[in-house]
């Protein structure tokens, strides 16, 4: 919606580092709330996505993101994501997060960055309707 933190969202982050609250919160309410998510993702993942096709979930180190790497897709990531946007679901095309690469690598059109910031149900809904572009992506 922005591209910038509010000042308000600036000062409560500046209040949480300079308390030393922030590390505490981190632990407690941040780092469990995105495992949970992690873990639904995956769930969702290994109940939708066919096995048998070459996707990967990229490894999650802390993130509140996850990455599904399409290999050897016949369509880009961009093409994915309008395939997923016309189910009523969003996921971020992986190609913006490779600049400045110097030649050609097709794995930037391969991966599609899934938030981990929705509910489970959110998560659950975007990912079955990721496996059914995913049968007909390698058909």
């Amino acid at each position: 919606l922005c591209i910038h933190s509010s000042r308000y969202g600036q000062a409560i982050a500046a209040y949480a580092i300079a308390s030393g609250k922030l590390s505490q919160y981190a632990e407690t309410v941040i780092r469990p709330y995105y495992a949970a998510r992690l873990a639904t993702l995956e769930k969702a993942l290994e109940t939708y996505m066919p096995a048998d096709k070459p996707w990967y979930l990229h490894r999650v180190e802390g993130s509140i993101f996850g990455w599904v790497w399409f290999d050897e897709s016949p369509l880009t990531d961009w093409d994915i994501y309008q395939k997923l946007k016309s189910l009523g679901v969003i996921a971020v095309p992986g190609k913006p997060f490779f600049p400045g690469l110097q030649g050609e690598w097709k794995h930037t059109e391969q991966c599609l960055r899934i938030s981990l910031t929705g509910t489970d149900a959110d998560i659950d809904a975007g990912i079955k309707a990721l496996g059914q572009i995913t049968h007909e992506l390698y058909r």
